[in-house]
């Protein structure tokens, strides 16, 4: 397994508490995920970490097929929470990547 090099978590850990660090199983992208003061907000940011395995780009490169625009759980869920905007052909990811 691959390990994330001391510098970057500092780097990160600046920005704010990390949550979790989110990792893309085709081209091992690394997205860290900060606490906020939402608690099912945290709650839906650890369920994507954990049941996501690819990024939008990995996904479109495994499947040649068009995906239907459908949006996952976790963004409905963000934007009714959180209020965040999201794009048309924003991937799943959010702005992450």
């Amino acid at each position: 397994m691959q390990q994330i090099n001391p510098q970057i978590i500092d780097e990160w850990k600046k920005e704010g508490e990390l949550l979790a660090i989110w990792r893309c199983e085709g081209c091992f992208k690394k997205v860290p995920f900060y606490k906020t003061d939402n608690e099912l907000v945290n709650m839906i940011y650890l369920s994507f970490a954990r049941n996501e395995k690819y990024c939008h780009s990995c996904k479109k490169k495994n499947n040649p097929k068009p995906i239907l625009k459908k949006k996952c759980r976790e963004i409905i869920l963000l934007k009714k929470y959180e209020g965040v905007i999201i794009e048309k052909e924003t991937p799943i990811m959010l702005d992450f990547l």
